[in-house]
């Protein structure tokens, strides 16, 4: 064997060596500028033929950029589905309790002044609740206004018994209808609280 043919071989197995260290070199440097497991990296538009070659992962992070939306958009239907407030009935408590305080004043009076053989007055008693009912109309209770106005009705309905029956000065009708509106005031009273 000639000296000239074991140089060759060994500047074949150097340059063998030296490409091999060439590709690895490459291949870190394309994996320094696109890690394949971050998920979040898009390959750089001007990128080397062998970066595109190796570009592969990528794929790979596009679904997994693309899931991290879709999972900030689950915990919002979630968070949706809370329920609807419970009504608060304070501040309608605080509206609707003068006028019920009045209409108990004015059912007072009324009787009073029936008791004692008048009728004089009683009218003007009446149009003040009847203006009462309507702001009770206007107040509905929160938390349940289809039995508040239900009640509201009964009670406009007695007051309007009474009205008549004080127009007529008939004291029989008159404690009758003083009854019932009591009752239905009581009744609203007890919804109120």
């Amino acid at each position: 064997m000639s000296p000239r043919a074991g140089n060759s071989g060994r500047i074949g197995l150097l340059v063998a060596i030296g490409v091999i260290a060439l590709l690895i070199a490459s291949g870190a440097v394309v994996l320094a500028m696109n890690p394949p497991f971050q998920g979040e990296g898009k390959p750089e538009p001007n990128t080397s033929a062998s970066a595109t070659s190796t570009a592969t992962p990528s794929p790979s992070a596009t679904p997994t950029a693309m899931a991290t939306p879709s999972a900030t958009l689950e915990p919002t239907p979630t968070a949706t589905p809370t329920g609807d407030p419970v009504p608060d009935d304070t501040d309608f408590r605080a509206a609707v309790s003068p006028y019920l305080t009045d209409a108990a004043t004015g059912l007072d009076i009324i009787s009073e002044s029936v008791a004692g053989g008048s009728f004089d007055g009683t009218q003007d008693v009446i149009t003040q609740l009847q203006h009462d009912v309507q702001r009770l109309f206007d107040n509905a209770k929160p938390s349940d206004p289809e039995t508040w106005n239900g009640a509201v009705q009964t009670y406009a309905g007695a007051i309007d018994n009474l009205s008549q029956a004080l127009g007529n000065s008939d004291l029989d009708r008159t404690t009758t209808a003083l009854d019932s509106a009591r009752r239905d005031l009581e009744s609203l009273v007890s919804l109120a609280s």
